[in-house]
């Protein structure tokens, strides 16, 4: 049997209730015909196979159908705008880093150019310092520049009877390194001159930046002549400045190698020659060997320069074998000032 569908649209009612949901209404070609003789010409007759969509009473509203295309772009947006909360978080937090980093490095910049100022200052001032005393033509002008000039002023004009001031011109400071002694630091200074000979000095330099020259290690002065001192076989305590190296001549009075450490003296610009004898139970025997284990460390095998104490036993038998009673120093330079005892 053929069929005519008719479609009743959707509408919504007087009481503005949601629209209904369309129903389908078919009617049998019978059916229209009938209609259409009652009616006469005046019913429109639908097409065949056409839809007349016919609100229900009661029909349920459809539901609102969402593309998935707008899912997407609602998340697409809520990321971007997520990213650019971060983004924009972030970014302050990196700029106040950035700024920070770059005050840090203003200050590490200033803190670096202060330390090269003080340290130009500081070569300036040993530069000028060491040409002054080796220039110096008297003992006044050496006593300006000298470490502990009241004690050693007695000691410059003794030995300066006795040998003559050569003034040195044309000094170039071509190095300084700093070295520790004892609690105190000093400065070695290379000073190179004119004729292509070179010497070194310790300097110390003060809080003031202030410069001094230690005189006694740069003449390697001894208070008493050597040769004397071994003939008279002195038994006052006695500083002198010294080249130690361990050894082995154990004998007389010093005959006991368990109770004696032996180490040969030597003495810059002279023949002579001591055997030193530390007692192993002495506190400067273990400090003294420390440097030697320090110096030995670094692979050098030279005789180290020590300021000692010494003396002759009384009614010893050892011709050149002298009792250390006490390592002053690890090198010719007393640390501390001090009030000689006559």
């Amino acid at each position: 049997m053929e069929e005519e569908t008719v479609h009743r649209l959707e509408t919504e009612d007087q009481q503005g209730n949601a629209p209904r949901k369309k129903s389908t209404l078919r009617r049998s070609k019978e059916e229209v015909a009938m209609l259409r003789d009652l009616a006469g010409d005046n019913l429109p007759v639908a097409a065949p196979a056409a839809e007349e969509v016919i609100v229900e009473p009661g029909t349920p509203a459809a539901p609102i159908r969402i593309p998935p295309a707008l899912f997407v772009l609602a998340g697409a947006g809520f990321v971007l705008l997520l990213g650019l909360g971060i983004f924009l978080s972030l970014g302050g937090r990196n700029r106040d880093r950035l700024e920070r980093q770059q005050i840090a490095a203003r200050e590490s910049l200033r803190t670096t150019e202060q330390e090269l100022e003080e340290a130009r200052a500081i070569v300036d001032s040993l530069t000028t310092a060491l040409e002054k005393y080796t220039t110096a033509t008297t003992i006044e002008e050496k006593l300006e520049v000298a470490r502990h000039p009241e004690r050693v002023a007695p000691f410059m004009r003794d030995f300066y009877s006795k040998h003559e001031m050569e003034p040195l011109s044309g000094v170039t400071l071509t190095s300084q390194y700093t070295l520790p002694i004892e609690s105190r630091s000093f400065v070695v200074l290379t000073g190179s001159f004119p004729d292509g000979n070179s010497r070194v000095y310790l300097a110390e330099v003060d809080n003031e930046r202030k410069v001094t020259i230690d005189w006694e290690s740069d003449v390697c002065y001894q208070p008493v002549d050597l040769t004397e001192f071994i003939e008279r076989k002195e038994t006052k305590p006695t500083d002198l400045r010294v080249f130690a190296n361990p050894d082995n001549f154990y004998v007389y009075e010093f005959s006991d190698s368990e109770k004696y450490q032996c180490l040969k003296l030597t003495f810059r610009d002279s023949d002579e020659f001591l055997f030193g004898y530390i007692e192993r139970d002495n506190p400067d025997h273990n400090r003294l060997f420390k440097q030697f284990q320090a110096s030995r460390s670094t692979g050098s095998i030279r005789p180290e320069p020590l300021l000692v104490s010494v003396r002759f036993l009384e009614g010893g038998r050892s011709e050149r074998g002298v009792l250390i009673e006490e390592y002053i120093a690890p090198r010719w330079a007393y640390v501390d000032e001090f009030e000689d005892e006559e």
